[in-house]
């Protein structure tokens, strides 16, 4: 598991081959956690995700 911070274009192959599942992070949809269709139910990826929700909603984007 790792985390990079780029522009969409470049994983739109592993997202139409639902190689990797994606969803919008705060109201301002200016993060976006993708992760593998196998994580979905990990502890890990949620509570990353969890966090990662909290800290966007704290910050002004």
């Amino acid at each position: 598991m790792g985390v990079a911070l780029m522009p969409g274009f470049m994983i739109e192959a592993e997202l139409a081959s639902v190689l990797l599942t994606e969803r919008p992070l705060g109201a301002g949809k200016a993060y976006w956690l993708v992760y593998p269709e196998a994580r979905v139910r990990s502890r890990l990826v949620r509570a990353f995700g969890e966090w990662l929700t909290t800290e966007s909603a704290n910050r002004r984007l």
